[in-house]
């Protein structure tokens, strides 16, 4: 009888000195949340692009606050049997401890002003050419977002843009261009380089280049003013009309009809009446499936170009204040 005693409370000295949230708890939790609000981010957009095909309007709805609280608890149960004799199976010793995780996520629906500047509104060209600095390929990012080029159309019969766009992602890749934004505080306009590395196979891509826009040769070597404007007015400006987000979301879902698609961007969604195996991203609509391959990387690259742009679009949602409370019961 003694002898249990000293082994009951002994166990409740241990039980209470180790009781503590795990740190491997609060990791998880983490990166669970990131996971799942990246995968919840990927399916949206791509849901929308597909409802937009069959004439439903874009509705997006945007996390803007999370808030998780986890608490622990501890259990501890004993049952002492006075007889038979302490050696006897009978009897026993309990204990537990429980992890609680309550997790609070609220969603802002884009609406009004947001929906017209983040949907609506030509993506800016300084924006685009961010992307370029980065080193996102020109030629994809290009053909995305631009509906012209110094009044060059961007369409898949139009032979001048496709050769515009192939010349500089051949400049890119071989590291004979870059292009540095800056903005005048004279004007304040935003003027970028296109600044190349020496070479006879460099000269002749930019001697081709600018023949194609309609430019003198020296234009490129020098600050080069972006406008929106159709065609440009000056021998150093480029003009870009960007298409608006609403229009890059119509884009991706022409794919769904290869024969109307008007532009040289290579995308892919397949459909069926079976979900796919494996995929990158798909959803279901009115009972078809449609996917992007898990293989297909090209699209997959234009497709998460589409999800940066989106993101970069939107405005500052007003709450975004993401909290994790941590309480010991």
């Amino acid at each position: 009888m003694k002898m249990r005693a000293w082994i009951f409370s002994g166990l409740i000295v241990t039980l209470t000195s180790c009781s503590h949230l795990p740190q491997q708890s609060i990791s998880a939790t983490h990166t669970d949340y990131q996971i799942h609000l990246r995968q919840a981010e990927r399916h949206q957009l791509f849901y929308n692009i597909i409802a937009l095909h069959h004439n439903e309007a874009p509705y997006f709805m945007t996390a803007t606050s999370l808030v998780s609280q986890l608490s622990t608890e501890t259990n501890f149960s004993a049952e002492v049997a006075i007889r038979p004799p302490i050696d006897d199976a009978k009897g026993g010793l309990g204990a537990a401890v429980t992890i609680k995780e309550t997790p609070t996520i609220s969603y802002s629906p884009l609406v009004g002003k947001n929906y017209v500047k983040t949907l609506l509104t030509p993506i800016s060209p300084s924006l685009i050419l961010s992307l370029v600095e980065t080193g996102w390929p020109i030629d994809t990012l290009l053909a995305l977002t631009l509906r012209s080029i110094n009044g060059i159309p961007n369409s898949s019969s139009s032979t001048s843009f496709n050769d515009v766009m192939r010349i500089l992602r051949q400049l890119q890749k071989e590291d004979k261009l870059a292009i540095y934004a800056e903005i005048n505080k004279a004007d304040e306009q935003t003027r970028f380089v296109l600044q190349n590395a020496p070479g006879n196979a460099a000269a002749g891509a930019l001697g081709l280049l600018t023949s194609i826009l309609n430019m003198p040769e020296a234009a490129l070597t020098e600050p080069l003013i972006i406008s929106f404007k159709p065609r440009p007015e000056h021998p150093n400006e480029l003009a870009l009309v960007t298409r608006s987000m609403f229009d890059v979301l119509q884009l991706l879902g022409s794919s769904l009809q290869p024969s109307s698609s008007t532009t040289p961007l290579s995308f892919s969604i397949q459909s069926a009446e079976t979900p796919p195996p494996k995929s990158y991203v798909s959803t279901q609509f009115n009972g078809q499936y449609f996917w992007i391959a898990a293989d297909d990387n090209t699209s997959q690259l234009t497709f998460l170009l589409t999800q940066l742009l989106f993101e970069l679009s939107k405005e500052p949602p007003q709450l975004i204040f993401p909290l994790l409370n941590i309480s010991k019961e």
